[in-house]
């Protein structure tokens, strides 16, 4: 009954026009067992405004039962104050330098990447969606962090050049886009309040098969780097900028998304003195052809792949996975690996695919 609700719920239209963009409702299953529903359209919040509206509703429910008055200080800044400052930057001089870098970054670039087992693609993206995990053990995990220090990047940047390497060899693409996100949150003013901040940001890579895996994770890290610097200049405009068609079947630039750490806000135990936990299967919309999230799970690293099943299958994805892990672990043993020459292996085994299930419905 209560599945029933909530999946109706989670598939009804949003008027973006009159509202309402954020809807709540609490099911009373029993006395003690409650399943509360909230829903939140993105053009309000993004993934960071997730775990801030946990974050208050928590410190709301303990001031609640313990007959407390919850004096939170007042915001300095509004979402509506961001909205202005972006408006202003319009014509500023880092602007029309970031116009020009977008514009020269990927104006030779391919937009896209497409596996070689991908189905035909509808003419409008579908809802149905599927997903897969992936993970290091803590020790697997510690030599990628050790090779990652040595040459001067983060975790997030070798996991990023692995994925990149895989793509490659699965694909034989020389220009490939992965598209990440960032916070935009740089003045700290804007770190509590609720909005969508976050913006898509597109990493264009130039790989050649001999290229040593050592050299890849320094031009990840560089492009990287000088992305970033770039990072608060829109993608809708960037889109505008080199004068693509948006399509309702796929996303502009990149198909495939990379995010790191954004479970951050679903490790929420308790609220309060209540036990929580997620509920049901939550239904997922794929927002690309297949989004990677991953980050530390206390010494070592997992991950989530969410993937369009309209365009590929369930063990594809699976097998996608193990040969990101198996580049990983490979590269430990010999970072000056050329490309060319790391071991993708073969399909995982049925006995292999099977994982724990995860409920999660996040959205970038």
């Amino acid at each position: 009954m209560v599945e029933g609700l909530i999946e109706s719920l989670a598939h009804e239209p949003v008027d973006l026009e009159h509202g309402p963009l954020f809807r709540m409702v609490c099911f009373k299953l029993a006395p003690e067992s409650h399943v509360l529903w909230f829903g939140v359209h993105h053009i309000i919040a993004d993934g960071w405004s997730l775990g801030l509206i946990l974050r208050d509703l928590e410190d709301m429910y303990l001031a609640i039962i313990r007959r407390q008055t919850l004096d939170k200080p007042a915001l300095s800044l509004q979402y509506k104050d961001y909205a202005y400052w972006e408006r202003e930057q319009a014509e500023s001089e880092g602007w029309l330098r970031s116009k020009a870098y977008w514009i020269q970054a990927l104006s030779t670039v391919q937009m896209g990447v497409e596996l070689p087992f991908i189905k035909q693609r509808p003419q409008v993206r579908g809802a149905n969606a599927g997903v897969v995990m992936f993970s290091l053990s803590e020790e697997e995990t510690s030599h990628v962090m050790e090779i990652c220090a040595k040459h001067g990047v983060t975790l997030f940047m070798g996991v990023l050049a692995s994925w990149f390497a895989v793509l490659h060899r699965m694909t034989s693409q020389r220009k490939l886009v992965i598209g990440t996100v960032y916070n935009n949150r740089d003045d700290l003013a804007y770190q509590d309040v609720v909005g969508c901040f976050v913006n898509p940001v597109p990493v264009p890579v130039m790989l050649d098969p001999e290229m040593r895996f050592d050299d890849l994770l320094s031009l990840v890290r560089s492009t990287t780097l000088d992305c970033l610097q770039h990072a608060s200049y829109p993608f809708d405009q960037v889109v505008k900028d080199l004068g693509l068609q948006v399509t309702p079947n796929r996303t502009p630039i990149f198909d495939i998304g990379f995010s790191w750490n954004a479970l951050s806000h679903m490790q929420h135990q308790s609220l309060g003195e209540a036990d929580i936990r997620p509920y049901g299967n939550q239904t997922i919309h794929p927002k690309y052809d297949l989004l990677i999230i991953a980050g530390l799970d206390g010494g070592a690293l997992t991950g989530v792949i969410e993937f369009d099943s309209d365009l590929y299958d369930h063990s594809q994805i699976e097998d996608l996975a193990e040969k990101a892990t198996g580049v990983m672990r490979a590269v430990t043993a010999n970072v000056a690996t050329a490309l060319a020459d790391l071991p993708l292996g073969d399909s995982v085994s049925q006995q292999d695919q099977a994982s724990t299930p995860v409920s999660i419905h996040l959205n970038f």
